[in-house]
């Protein structure tokens, strides 16, 4: 174990008052304290912006993360909206539809939308959850009002 007594918080980007060595706790999120919410009519676990941790608000552009749960025959509805994503299937098959194309998706997949893009998802299964990771990301930093 190497023991640390100071570190270049410039290559960590960590705040000049961290103590170390840091407890990495802190810097972990437990799937058991996981906390969802309801959101396009599924569960919902926002990951990134990451409250009192972790800004992911840049100077070109904001993203954020977050993972899906989607429990059998249930769906997102069709919907849009300014920012770019890109869905990770970790588990199950799924209905994807972008500007009505109908595609599926299967764990280890990896689908992309576009900005301004319609789409929705459903599970494809009637016994299985389908799970992914949703990362987002949008245009300069500021969303486009004129979706209101």
């Amino acid at each position: 174990m190497v023991a640390a007594t100071t570190a270049p918080q410039a290559e960590l980007c960590l705040s000049p008052d961290t103590e170390y060595p840091m407890n990495i706790e802190t810097l972990i999120r437990r799937g058991a304290d996981a906390h969802y919410t309801p959101e396009y009519g599924v569960k919902t676990r926002r990951l990134f912006p990451w409250g009192g941790k972790v800004n992911t608000k840049r100077r070109l552009t904001e993203a954020g993360c977050m993972y899906v749960l989607l429990e059998p025959n249930e769906f997102v509805e069709a919907h849009h909206h300014d920012e770019e994503e890109t869905f990770i299937v970790l588990q199950g098959s799924a209905l994807l539809v972008v500007d009505g194309t109908e595609a599926r998706l299967d764990a280890g997949d990896v689908a992309y939308i576009p900005r301004h893009a319609t789409h929705s998802i459903r599970n494809a299964s009637a016994s299985e959850r389908f799970q992914m990771l949703d990362m987002y990301w949008d245009e300069h930093g500021a969303s486009d009002c004129s979706l209101g």
